[in-house]
């Protein structure tokens, strides 16, 4: 009688009409979409509407090159990455699983829909000064009003810093560079100043003034790199608080935060779509 159960219990475990019932009941892993960095999750995540779609950032330094190689060498994810220099996106067009933010060089730009020329690149900075915890009333209006005086020096300096990182990202790695220097707020408001002088070196700087003439139109409508953005304004608050001003990883998660309530599911939808992930009526 005993072995009789035993036998009874395999035969019903093993069931091949048993395990397929149960697979049709049980939930299927969710999607996996792998982005570059901590604010694009959130960004994703915040405004997802798609069911079954899960998403996750890359190892801080590894970001779009490995997203490409992930991607390209197992069926089990897909990725969304910045543009960058990258204006054909031939980078993603070897898989249809990779899509990256077309027309924009990365996803602050994206959602923002920030021209490189934009003043609002500077409205965004005021936002992110004023959502800084560690400085008080008076210190946050003096740094504003520091900002909206040379507002266009500014907004050059970003500027120019995003299309000479995207100049060398088309030259490829190893690309000489010039004399490394660290930038001031002082260097920054000066009048003919020179934002690249570390980026572009003399070998460089023909073929950087052809790049910008020949991508003229492409350069005005990529935006700028949040990247760059969060480099000025530490340049600023350096300037005014010095070892004591706020860090890097602080602004970054302002701007992070700019970036997700810029957003929404359309948005989000505009890239699950391509994927062929979007589950939205």
């Amino acid at each position: 009688m005993i072995l009789s159960d035993r036998t009874s219990l395999e035969q019903a475990v093993t069931d091949p009409k048993r395990r397929e019932a149960e697979s049709a009941i049980r939930t299927p892993p969710d999607t996996v979409v792998l982005v570059e960095g901590m604010s694009d999750k959130i960004f994703f995540k915040t405004h997802c509407r798609s069911k079954g779609v899960s998403f996750q950032h890359t190892e801080w330094g590894k970001g779009k090159p490995h997203i490409v190689k992930q991607v390209c060498s197992t069926d089990d994810y897909y990725g969304i990455v910045d543009m960058d220099h990258d204006f054909n996106s031939d980078e993603t067009s070897v898989s249809e699983r990779l899509v990256d933010t077309r027309q924009q060089c990365c996803l602050y730009s994206f959602v923002s829909r920030r021209r490189s020329d934009d003043e609002r690149i500077v409205d965004d900075a005021v936002k992110v000064i004023r959502s800084l915890v560690r400085i008080d009333q008076k210190e946050r209006h003096e740094l504003i009003l520091e900002l909206r005086s040379y507002s266009d020096r500014f907004q050059r300096f970003v500027e120019e810093r995003t299309k000479a990182r995207l100049y060398r990202g088309r030259l490829g790695p190893g690309t000489e560079g010039a004399e490394e220097r660290s930038f001031t707020w002082r260097d920054i408001t000066r009048p003919n100043n020179d934002p690249v002088s570390d980026l572009i070196s003399n070998s460089l700087r023909q073929g950087y003034k052809d790049f910008k003439r020949d991508f003229e139109d492409t350069l005005s409508a990529v935006g700028v790199r949040d990247h760059d953005l969060s480099e000025a304004i530490m340049i600023l608050l350096q300037g005014k608080f010095g070892s004591n001003s706020p860090n890097r990883r602080e602004v970054n998660m302002q701007i992070g935060k700019l970036i997700e309530e810029s957003g929404n599911s359309q948005m989000v939808e505009h890239f699950l779509e391509q994927l062929g992930l979007s589950s939205t009526p």
